[in-house]
């Protein structure tokens, strides 16, 4: 792994989802709250650091999303495992699960660009505040769950599209 500021953030953020993950299963409601909105918004200091620093790497790239997803899914698949939430709230997921296709296209490709855009950063940021929604207990869950999942279809679907979006030829006229 190539030594950066920006990685070991990263790196600090998946620590923070086992740390998340176990304050979660001994019953720790504080600390889980706690570890969860440390590893959140550390998201958004990874890529700064490596902008800023000039250490951008695709590794580095590779590295924040697959921590972002370790975080987003292992936070709610355990929040419904330990019963927390109800397990509609996998729905939280939509985004990802109907993205999925075209980020395992990208990945294969010789031009692997896996940029989401702001439509994409947005819904991260959705989701995880609606996982801080769901620790706090706040009401409206199930409006909130029904929201984020009608717009990650829409973010998901429109990466689709863009991802299998096939490129008319030009005629030359000849």
């Amino acid at each position: 792994m190539p030594v950066s500021y920006a990685n070991l953030v990263t790196l600090c953020r998946l620590l923070l989802f086992f740390a998340f993950a176990g304050a979660l299963i001994s019953g720790q409601h504080a600390a889980t709250l706690i570890f969860f909105l440390i590893a959140w918004a550390l998201d958004g200091i990874d890529g700064y650091l490596a902008r800023y620093f000039k250490q951008a790497s695709v590794f580095g790239s590779y590295f924040d999303k697959v921590v972002d997803r370790v975080l987003l899914i292992g936070a709610v698949l355990l929040l419904i495992a330990t019963r927390l939430v109800t397990p509609w709230a996998v729905l939280l997921l939509t985004k990802d699960i109907v993205a999925l296709p075209a980020l395992v296209k990208r990945a294969r490709s010789p031009h692997n660009t896996i940029d989401v855009g702001w439509t994409g950063k947005f819904m991260t940021l959705v989701q995880g505040a609606s996982i801080v929604w769901l620790l706090l207990e706040l009401p409206h869950a199930t409006a909130l769950i029904s929201l984020v999942a009608v717009l990650g279809a829409l973010v998901g679907g429109n990466y689709l599209l863009k991802t299998y979006q096939v490129t008319p030829k030009l005629s030359t006229g000849v």
